[in-house]
């Protein structure tokens, strides 16, 4: 198990609060994942949509999972707007092109560096061209589970083309995965702040696709209404046949 809380689906409830830590500012569950794979890539809005304490929070999301991981893993990141940017990662002999090695204070600073440098705050908040940056086939090693990836989308959920450019994008990946003999990714969302029409939006699509969601912030998805009890039709009297006379 990984050790952060992001990455612990035992946590079906949200951790108390404490002094140093807010309620906006914990990671709570709407979906709990049923795994994460040891590769992570994790890709996160820098969209026009995103404010300076989202963009805030979603970077310590980020560090959060990067940073606190105990067990060894594999991270790649992309930043999107309207285009979507990939960082290189820290490749050698035993990590893919793309792909950086934890835990390792060397490549986490390497990767708070590279984005550091990167802004691209557009108006746009184009999910489906981020994820075409996702792998679809890694390398192949008999008995190494590389090709198993978790992608973590970090956001406020305000997508544009919602759900079809999202929803188009997985299709697409899903299938390339499997030409490519490797097996299906699973794939979360982590609402930074966002509002709860789009939370619960989101909520519903992932109930249906298998994807998984937490969220930052004050305000959770909007609470289904409890269905109305059925009451019970009805019972009429047995019709008895009039008796001749």
């Amino acid at each position: 198990m990984l050790g952060c809380v992001l990455l612990t689906p035992s946590w079906s409830q949200d951790p108390p609060p404490t002094k140093e830590k807010k309620d906006s500012e914990i990671i709570q569950w709407a979906i709990a994942p049923e795994v994460v794979h040891k590769n992570i890539h994790f890709i996160l809005d820098r969209s026009g949509s995103m404010n300076a304490d989202q963009l805030t929070s979603a970077m310590s999301c980020f560090l959060m999972v990067a940073a606190q991981a105990t067990d060894e893993i594999n991270i790649a990141i992309t930043v999107f707007g309207e285009d979507a940017v990939r960082w290189g990662g820290m490749p050698d002999e035993r990590t893919p092109k793309g792909w950086a090695s934890m835990p390792s204070q060397t490549s986490l600073n390497a990767a708070k560096k590279w984005l550091a440098t990167i802004a691209i705050n557009s108006g746009s908040t184009n999910v489906g061209r981020a994820l075409q940056t996702v792998d679809t086939h890694i390398i192949e090693r008999p008995g190494d589970d590389i090709n198993d990836i978790t992608v973590i989308v970090i956001s406020d959920l305000n997508f544009d083309n919602y759900p079809d450019a999202l929803l188009g994008a997985v299709n697409i990946l899903r299938k390339t995965r499997m030409d490519n003999h490797t097996r299906d990714f699973n794939l979360g969302f982590v609402g930074i702040h966002a509002s709860p029409g789009h939370l619960t939006n989101l909520r519903n699509l992932a109930r249906r696709q298998g994807f998984w969601l937490a969220y930052i912030g004050e305000h959770g998805p909007i609470e289904e209404a409890e269905e109305e009890e059925e009451l019970p039709e009805e019972v009429l009297p047995e019709l008895v046949p009039p008796t001749p006379h």
